[in-house]
């Protein structure tokens, strides 16, 4: 630990709020490098090189101001860092009166310290993770080695025996903020929501922001999908009751660099589905079953097969297209399908006759269902 004016400034503002006396910090070198007399900064300071030598607490008297180079009276400590001593607090006055303080005082730039060592660390962490998340996910070719270098050294991640599932978090107000540019606001709120995903997963996961409002989120899980989606369920609950607008999808749980890659692509592709259908808050990529397969079909595959049946479906009326959906929705069953139409089992029919009667295909055969399902699907996606 270096002790600059960068680190130190801040410590002595910070401490001379709630004590009258001037407060000096010198480095390893005995140079003052923050000080509440900005007449000292950057001069050798006698008294903290003893300090640094003897690694014992000295008290200089008006008596020796003379034979110390830059020093006036008043009590000098060791600061220590780890167990090593890497600078010392000057505090002045006369000594008789500091006894008191001193010892509080140096307790305090030590512990100051000990927190920005902590915040820089974390804030490091940080920057690795977000850079092997951003190469993780990246299209094209794949730095695999390069990942399973930082995951085993730096972040220790033991990828091989730990299986997890991406979930992807979207916040709409940081979305916004971003498009705006309100860099201040938006490093505050995301500071929010990364506390935010730490108290909820009680720091169970790797995360890093991406952009467009958008959170990666690794957990630790089974194979289960029901144990990430409870989980999203769970983070969905409390950003929204701090007034947030969080939409969450996430993919299967699995080992491997190459199985956490697939899982964020999985969350990805479930993300978009779940903006485009706007029918819930937490999507899992289960959750989507035959329209997740359409929608990775090739636009162009899709297109051919839809034009087939184009301006069949176009000659569909709203009423014809809703009871078709409502059907499928309630697997085919006659019966619940009227009563959630609120209409007699007879319309029902006659409804999907007509249907037949357009379609040249007929919505109660499986086979025949699947392909107006799926040109329902595709309908949707182009729209």
């Amino acid at each position: 630990m270096e002790i600059t004016t960068e680190l130190a400034y801040p410590i002595v503002q910070r401490v001379m709020s709630f004590v009258d006396f001037n407060i000096n910090i010198m480095n390893h070198r005995g140079i003052i490098v923050a000080s509440g007399d900005k007449n000292r900064l950057h001069q050798r300071h006698d008294g903290a090189i003893q300090v640094l030598e003897s690694k014992e607490k000295m008290v200089i008297h008006e008596d020796d101001v003379d034979t110390l180079k830059g020093t006036k009276p008043g009590i000098n400590l060791p600061i220590t860092f780890n167990q090593e001593v890497v600078g010392v607090v000057g505090v002045t006055g006369n000594p008789d009166e500091l006894y008191q303080v001193t010892r509080v005082i140096q307790m305090s730039v030590e512990v100051l310290i000990q927190q920005i060592d902590m915040n820089n660390q974390t804030q490091y962490r940080r920057q690795v993770m977000e850079g092997w998340i951003l190469d993780l996910i990246t299209p094209g070719d794949v730095p695999f080695g390069k990942l399973d270098s930082i995951a085993q050294h730096y972040l220790h991640i033991q990828h091989q025996e730990l299986s997890m599932s991406v979930l992807l978090l979207r916040v709409e107000e940081i979305r916004k903020l971003e498009h705006v540019q309100e860099l201040q606001s938006l490093l505050s709120e995301k500071e929010k929501l990364f506390n935010m995903i730490s108290l909820v997963t009680q720091n169970r996961v790797y995360y890093a922001y991406l952009q467009e409002g958008l959170f990666f989120i690794a957990l630790p899980v089974s194979t289960d999908p029901d144990q990430s989606k409870a989980m999203g369920q769970k983070l969905v609950r409390y950003i929204t009751s701090e007034g947030y607008t969080p939409y969450v999808s996430m993919g299967n749980g699995y080992k491997t660099i190459e199985g956490y890659r697939k899982s964020y692509f999985q969350a990805n592709q479930a993300l978009q589905l779940l903006e485009r259908f706007q029918n819930t808050l937490v999507s899992h990529i289960e959750d989507w079953g035959l329209l997740r397969l359409v929608e990775s079909v090739p636009a162009s595959t899709r297109e051919d097969f839809y034009n087939q049946y184009h301006s069949q479906l176009d000659g569909l009326s709203k009423e014809l297209e809703r009871t078709l959906q409502v059907f499928f929705k309630c697997d085919l069953n006659h019966k619940v399908t009227a009563e959630q139409l609120y209409i007699h089992r007879n319309t029902l029919h006659y409804r999907l006759d007509n249907i037949k009667h357009k379609m040249e295909l007929d919505p109660r055969k499986f086979h025949e269902a699947m392909k107006l399902q799926t040109l329902l699907f595709i309908k949707t996606l182009h729209t």
